[in-house]
């Protein structure tokens, strides 16, 4: 699980701070691992669940139900995965947001394609889909890592 707290009084330093949302996945296994790591942009969260999906991981994308209000529900949106996923990839080990884009590691990743397999990949979200319920999402081919830095070429 993941859970959402804000101050009771926005932008008060010595006010108090009260839960707002306990968020799970809608498909939530037992053993996922959700919430692992969480990242929150404005009126974003992405949690990732590592273990989901027999091991290839997911990260899942929440927003308010109403952009900006501190007292909104939190509703699921989508729900990542890699393109390539494999079992043990653990896919959402580690998880950004900023704006419309999502990075999401998968740590267990075996491409190769960096020192110790290490791997993530990086998706463009639709927002204004993103919000009516609809995902749509391009998944971008990550950036070339080189074994031996900094010759990369």
């Amino acid at each position: 699980m993941a859970f959402v707290f804000a101050r009771d009084i926005a932008g008060n330093a010595s006010s108090s701070w009260s839960q707002r949302a306990k968020l799970g996945a809608k498909d939530g296994a037992a053993r996922a691992y959700f919430g692992s790591s969480v990242a929150i942009s404005r009126d974003t969260i992405v949690a990732g669940a590592y273990k989901a999906d027999g091991i290839k991981g997911a990260a899942y994308i929440f927003t308010r139900d109403v952009a900006g209000a501190a007292s909104s529900a939190w509703t699921q949106r989508a729900k990542l995965a890699a393109a390539d996923g494999a079992a043990r990839d653990s896919f959402g080990s580690g998880v950004a947001v900023s704006g419309n884009t999502v990075v999401a590691g998968a740590s267990g990743d075996g491409d190769k394609v960096g020192r110790g397999g290490l791997h993530s990949s990086t998706f463009q979200l639709n927002m204004s889909r993103l919000f009516l319920g609809q995902f749509d999402a391009t998944y971008i081919i990550p950036p070339k890592v080189c074994d031996v830095e900094p010759k990369c070429g």
